[in-house]
């Protein structure tokens, strides 16, 4: 997949926001993006790249397994660190000034050259670039994941001016920044899916359904994510319980308030209350690894998306439709990007969101079952979204940077 353009091996540093691990063991979706590209990058062998990564125990012991990538970690439970993080974050605060946190502060440490590397790849911390910039003598690329940079962003000029390129992961992403500057060096970069693991045939439906008590001829109306308000999900049980048939339907709800974490808190309470009348038809998981999540997308009629806030993109939408399972939608953000109406519905987030998804649901159980045509579409849709065109582009971008240096 990966092409080469360089006479000799690129040097490339990636430097991970230091939220969660690399390789991704504790998961997150910016992390399983980067590890895409890393593993590509074994069996290719088109660059030498280094990763930075907060320290993981699990994490150190797996990054062994490859032989193409050089991990350095960071550790960040001591009481210095502690101590460091709570300081940086006060000074920071202030108006148009930005220091480092503590966890940027110990990578200054553990790199010591970053002369050597051709390209230094920061992921979703776009601050990192205010201090990056006058350290790194190669080009400084940020690989943007959220909308982190637009017109009310602190510094958001001083960021931009810094990297010599800018990788968004969608185009609503990439107006929002052009927005602060319209810019030739932003540059849109959609994710992508590993689409060989998604697929019903692989997995035992009948199985994953006896486990969660869901009869073979009840529909699976699913959510995955986070449980968290701007994920829309407390709307998404209020509109399905409203349906007004409900004999033969199940609502999964697959995830968790937290990455990695069973910890329960006062939202996921708060939805368990109001579907507390239904306990038989609304059927909350908790965390799923995401190794495991392909086999539970096999077990879906219908993928709900519901996010009230303005996603930059979106995986789970992606991977629904790889599993050949048609979705239900908000309007915000680029999901709209992703889906098209031969696969999906698009429910406009307005003051009747409740209603409106519970119509869009109700017109899709109303097909019973009969969804060959928009698994068709889904599936093909997916395509466009595939590891295999992540890696490409990525490659791409990286070996044609448009010359020029940035400057803060």
């Amino acid at each position: 997949i990966m092409m080469k353009y360089w006479s000799a091996e690129m040097k490339l540093l990636f430097i991970s926001s230091g939220a969660l691990p690399l390789p991704p063991v504790k998961g997150g979706a910016v992390e399983h993006l980067v590890d895409m590209f890393l593993k590509e990058n074994e069996k290719s062998h088109s660059y030498d790249i280094t990763v930075v990564s907060i320290f993981n125990e699990e994490a150190q012991s797996v990054s062994k397994d490859y032989t193409n990538c050089k991990f350095h970690y960071i550790h960040s439970d001591d009481v210095l660190y502690k101590i460091d993080k709570l300081g940086r974050y006060v000074i920071n605060r202030i108006p148009n000034l930005y220091i480092g946190n503590a966890y940027f502060k110990r990578l200054q440490s553990c790199v010591k050259d970053f002369d050597q590397y051709d390209i230094v790849i920061v992921e979703n911390a776009p601050e990192y670039g205010l201090v990056l910039r006058s350290l790194v003598k190669g080009k400084l690329i940020l690989h943007l994941h959220n909308d982190y940079i637009n017109k009310d962003t602190k510094l958001g000029n001083s960021i931009l001016a810094c990297y010599d390129e800018v990788y968004t992961l969608s185009n609503f992403v990439n107006d929002r920044v052009a927005e602060l500057s319209p810019s030739s060096k932003v540059k849109t970069l959609y994710n992508g899916v590993d689409l060989n693991r998604f697929s019903k045939g692989l997995y035992n439906n009948i199985g994953i359904r006896k486990k969660y008590g869901i009869e073979e001829d009840e529909i699976v109306v699913m959510y995955c994510g986070r449980l968290v308000p701007e994920k829309g999900v407390k709307e998404l049980v209020e509109a399905f319980i409203s349906l007004p048939k409900r004999e033969k339907i199940k609502l999964m709800i697959v995830g968790s308030a937290r990455y990695g974490s069973q910890i329960s808190d006062k939202y996921l309470n708060s939805l368990q209350e109001i579907s507390s009348l239904h306990e038989r038809e609304v059927i909350f998981t908790g965390y799923i690894p995401y190794e495991k999540m392909p086999e539970m997308y096999a077990i879906a009629d219908i993928g709900v998306v519901p996010s009230l806030c303005n996603d930059g993109f979106n995986l789970t939408v992606v991977e629904f439709m790889a599993s050949g399972v048609p979705v239900i939608i908000s309007d915000n953000g680029a999901m709209k990007e992703l889906i098209n109406e031969e696969c999906g519905i698009v429910v406009p987030s307005n003051v009747d969101f409740v209603k409106e998804l519970k119509q869009a649901i109700n017109s899709l159980v109303e097909m019973d079952g009969n969804y060959g045509a928009m698994m068709n579409a889904a599936i093909a849709q997916s395509k466009l979204f595939s590891k295999e065109k992540y890696c490409q582009r990525f490659d791409y971008l990286l070996n044609n940077i448009e010359k020029g240096s940035a400057r803060c």
